[in-house]
Parts: C-alpha cells; sequence; structure tokens
C-alpha cells in the first residue's frame, strides 16, 4: 500500500499516477461479463496509477486488487455463501476490502459506523450475513454486531496470486450488493443488485452521462452505508478515475472547499442538502474553481439552490441534476448549464440514460393525459433484481419483459415538460386530501424553498379527527442569519398559493430530522403543538 500522497489533480502531484497507461473507457461492452472482469482490465492497463486516495494514503489499482485477493480468498475459504457485512472508515482501504467482498460471489451489505449496534445487527440479521469484514479501528464494534468479524488488514492469504482473483469470477446475475431502501414511509425493503447492474450504473452514472472518465478526480464524500455512496465509490474505480475520499459528516463543512481546491478535485457527488450547506459556509470560489462536474442527487433539488451554487462555480462548470433508485440506479440526467434559466420549483431531472426508457403510467396502467402528472416507470436491462426475500413486493414493482428488458414500478409522480425532460412531483404516498382538493406537498415546498431566510423545509399531512381528511403541517429551517417566524412563513406563502395549500401549522426546527440513509425521517418530525395551528 502507497503512502505519503496528500493531493491529486490533472496538474497536480498524482498526474503522473492518474494518467497511467491508456485504459478501455468503460462502455455497455463491458456490463455482460460484471464487475471483476472489468476491474482485471484496470489492473492489466494502469495498474500504477492511483485508483484512491485519503489524506492519510493512497492506493493504487494493484494494491487494491491485492487487498481484494486476500479478502476473497479468506471468505472464499469460509464455510456457506451468505451475505457479508462491510463495517469501515471512509478510507482508500475500504475500497480493497469491498471489492474483495464483490469477488467473492457473495453479497455485499455496507454498514454504517455511526449506526447504533442494534440497527446493525438488525440489518445483518435481515440480510442473514454472518461475518463482518472490517478495520482495526471497527473491530470492537463489529464484534458487538456479527458472528464472525475480519480485520481486513490482518488478513493474511500467501499463496493468493491476482491470477486467482480474475480466475473464476461470480455470476454477473448474481445479487452482488443487498441495499436497504431509505425506510422514510416503513420498514425499509431490500434491494437486490446484480454485478451486471453495478457495471451499467457505473458507466450511466460517468460516460453515457458525459460527467466524468478516468481522467478525472473524483470527490466521494456520501458514506459509503449509502446506497448512492457506494455506487459512487464502485463507479470511481470502474471508470478508473481516482478517487479522493473525505468524511464530511467527521470533518464537518467549513473546511470542504479548501480540501477540494488542495485535492485537485474536478467532480464532486453532493445531496441538495450538502450542497445547502456549502453555499451556507460561503466559501471563496477560487477554491472551486477547479470542479467541472457537481452532481446533485437523493431529494428535490430546487432553483434557488442551482442559483445560489452556480454563483460559486466556475464557468465551465456544469451541474448536474439526477434521478436514480436502489431499484434502478441512475435514471435521468439533467445538465445544468450557466446561463439556463432556472424553474420556480424543482429543477428538471432530465432525460433518462444508460438506456433507461421513462413512461408516465396512470394507477390503472394506462398512459396519463397530456400534460397530467403519472407514476414514473422505468424499463431497461440489468435494472435491480428485485426484493430480497420478498416475492410478493417483487411482483408489485417489478416486471419482467419478452425482450430481456425489466420495468419497475415506481412510487414517484412525474410530468414531461415542453423539452422531454421528466419533472418530478412528490411520491404518490405523500399525496393528501385537503378538503375537496389532492395536495402533493412538495409543490408546497417549492413554494417555501422560493422564500427568504428559509434553508430546509418538508410539508407533510396529518390526519384529521374525521380520518377523511388531512391538514397540512410545514416543518420548516431557517439560514443561520434567518430571522423567520410561523406567521411570516404563512404570510409569504399565501401571496404564492392558493388557501388549501398553504398550511394550517408551521413548526420551526433547527434541523430536520433524518435517516441512517440521509432521507428526511418524516416519522421522526414532533408533532405539532395543536395550540400553534
Amino acid at each position: 500500500m502507497e503512502s505519503g500522497v496528500a493531493s491529486a489533480g490533472r496538474t497536480g502531484p498524482l498526474a503522473g499516477a492518474v494518467a497511467g497507461a491508456a485504459v478501455a473507457v468503460l462502455s455497455q461492452r463491458d456490463i455482460p461479463a460484471g464487475v471483476v472482469p472489468r476491474l482485471h482490465m484496470l489492473i492489466k492497463t494502469r495498474p500504477s496509477a492511483t485508483a484512491a486516495a485519503d489524506d492519510r494514503r493512497r492506493v493504487s489499482f494493484a494494491s487494491l486488487a491485492r487487498q481484494a485477493a486476500v479478502v476473497r480468498a479468506t471468505l472464499r475459504s469460509a464455510p456457506g455463501n451468505g451475505a457479508v457485512g462491510l463495517l469501515h472508515g471512509h478510507d482508500s482501504a475500504a475500497l480493497g476490502a469491498m471489492f474483495g467482498v464483490l469477488a467473492s460471489g457473495r453479497p455485499l451489505v455496507v454498514l454504517d459506523p455511526q449506526a447504533p449496534p442494534p440497527r446493525l445487527r438488525q440489518l445483518l440479521a435481515r440480510a442473514r450475513a454472518g461475518i463482518c469484514v472490517t478495520d482495526a479501528a471497527h473491530a470492537e464494534q463489529a464484534a458487538a454486531t456479527a458472528t464472525q468479524v475480519l480485520v481486513a488488514e490482518r488478513l493474511t492469504a500467501a499463496t493468493e496470486t491476482l491470477d486467482q482473483l480474475w480466475s473464476a469470477p461470480p455470476d454477473p446475475t448474481r445479487a452482488a450488493v443487498l441495499a436497504f431502501t431509505s425506510g422514510t414511509t416503513g420498514r425499509p425493503k431490500i434491494v437486490a443488485n446484480s454485478h451486471r447492474m453495478l457495471v451499467r450504473d457505473a458507466w450511466a452514472n460517468s460516460i453515457a452521462s458525459g460527467s466524468y472518465d478516468d481522467t478525472d478526480v473524483v470527490a466521494h464524500t456520501l458514506p459509503m452505508a449509502f446506497h448512492a455512496g457506494l455506487m459512487a465509490a464502485i463507479a470511481g474505480v470502474l471508470v478508473g478515475a481516482t478517487l479522493r475520499l473525505h468524511d464530511v459528516r467527521a470533518e464537518g463543512i467549513d473546511g470542504f472547499a479548501p480540501w477540494l481546491h488542495q485535492a485537485g478535485v474536478t467532480v464532486a457527488h453532493l445531496s441538495p442538502q450538502s450542497a445547502r450547506a456549502l453555499v451556507a459556509a460561503a466559501p471563496d470560489p477560487a477554491l472551486l474553481a477547479g470542479l467541472r462536474t457537481v452532481t446533485i442527487a437523493g431529494e428535490p433539488f430546487y432553483g434557488a439552490d442551482a442559483e445560489a451554487l452556480r454563483a460559486l462555480l466556475g464557468p465551465d462548470c456544469v451541474v448536474h441534476n439526477r434521478y436514480g433508485s436502489s431499484e434502478t440506479g441512475l435514471i435521468c440526467d439533467h445538465p445544468v448549464h450557466r446561463g439556463e434559466t432556472l424553474p420556480y420549483g424543482p429543477v428538471p431531472v432530465g432525460v433518462a440514460v444508460g438506456g433507461c426508457r421513462i413512461d408516465l403510467v396512470t394507477g390503472d396502467g394506462s398512459a396519463p393525459d397530456d400534460d397530467e402528472p403519472g407514476i414514473v416507470t422505468v424499463t431497461g436491462q440489468d435494472l435491480g433484481s428485485g426484493y430480497w426475500d420478498d416475492p410478493a413486493a417483487t411482483a408489485l414493482s417489478f416486471t419482467e419483459n419478452p425482450d430481456g428488458t425489466s420495468t419497475y414500478r415506481s412510487n414517484d409522480l412525474g410530468r414531461l415538460d415542453e423539452q422531454g425532460r421528466l419533472c418530478l412531483l412528490g411520491r404518490q404516498d405523500f399525496s393528501v386530501k385537503i378538503g375537496e382538493f389532492l395536495v402533493e406537498p412538495g409543490e408546497v415546498d417549492a413554494a417555501l424553498f422560493e422564500l427568504p431566510d428559509v434553508r430546509e423545509a418538508v410539508t407533510v399531512g396529518v390526519p384529521r379527527p374525521d380520518g377523511a381528511t388531512h391538514t397540512l403541517v410545514a416543518y420548516v429551517v431557517p439560514d443561520a442569519a434567518g430571522r423567520i417566524s410561523a406567521a411570516t412563513v404563512r404570510a409569504g406563502l399565501t401571496e404564492v398559493l392558493p388557501p388549501h395549500m398553504v398550511p394550517g401549522t408551521v413548526v420551526i426546527l433547527d434541523v430536520l430530522p433524518r435517516t441512517d440513509r440521509g432521507k428526511i425521517d418524516r416519522a421522526a418530525l414532533p408533532t405539532p403543538d395543536p395550540a400553534t395551528a
């Protein structure tokens, strides 16, 4: 394992390592064989190039493969073929352990070190994972969580060679990753993603969407226990880019922009929440001048958010607003170029990428009328394989088609704009009846984000005593310097919304509660005081 590298970039200290030997550009042709053959191609063409670097060390592709080979050998000799947990710090060494599990043919379940042990035990039990691969820093936590613990840096397999790593790659149609859904509306389901799906998603995220390639330095700040963070890690390696890992949860947002500059980062993956936090930190735009791509995904990204973020970025940096799911990987991408007029409300998520097709349907499966919203369905090759050990839920959401594709029926509502771009309107299970009107709370959220001094907001429907209708409750987080009250929020909304869409109650919070996957935890929102309604 190499060490002592503090920064990376196209013209910085790692430029030679990044350039390396020419690598075959990731393409659709790589999808059928799966993850391990693609990794083999990278080892053959650029063994000494930097696959990943953190603030303490760098890891070449050859070093990553050697780590993976040792983990694979240990797991292949262990009894059974059940899923394997990964509990690891947010550093470059995590990638060797991750790819070792993938190469073993056992499904991977990535755990969050910040989650409490009872939660981790529950996730491993549901995935039927008895083994947990970890690092020394989390060995004690892993021992309280799993039946068998393997500390990656203490493993040895003297006879294991890289040739053995490629000798028997896993069946590419089998489950490679088990991903827990966000659980914002109930008990999380477990999505099975195949090896082919991981390669297709890597291609869609990078080459197919024109976002980045093997010459880029990609900031990896999302926790790998979040499915978006896991997929970004796998994609960065499979593309042949250099991943620069940085734990924003531990380090905070204030030093993020200086770190991006010092690390020579050209591509940053952000959630809307982290993008707002970056804007609120008011960094010197010169620190972000090296970025050429910023991707946004996970929650609605509003026009006001995009305007504020673009003001910090260089003229050639493109913000990609995206839509995806654990069940499908990346679905849509919308590059927001400088000078583009941004909408009131959520920014469109764009058009389908990566060989997907999007259709809108009504509740009975028919096409909606022109300009009417519909339920978003996604059709394509190598989507998710369904829900782990849940054939009933799989049958409700996934359909196998005669041409070899599959169709996933989401819970998201959307409509197509005049340019054919998908605009998300929220989830059908969030829609509520207010008097005689059906209201989508996401439309109220869009109005809230346009108000001065509002940093974050979410609107929910709370059932009335009669059980037949709801009242709207808005939860609002003000900017650090914002001076807002429930009355000023309601007054602002009455200027842009009809009366039935103005929340009857506004609750001011310091932060919005979030699940361990980073999504807004609606179940944890405080019950409003009836006196404030």
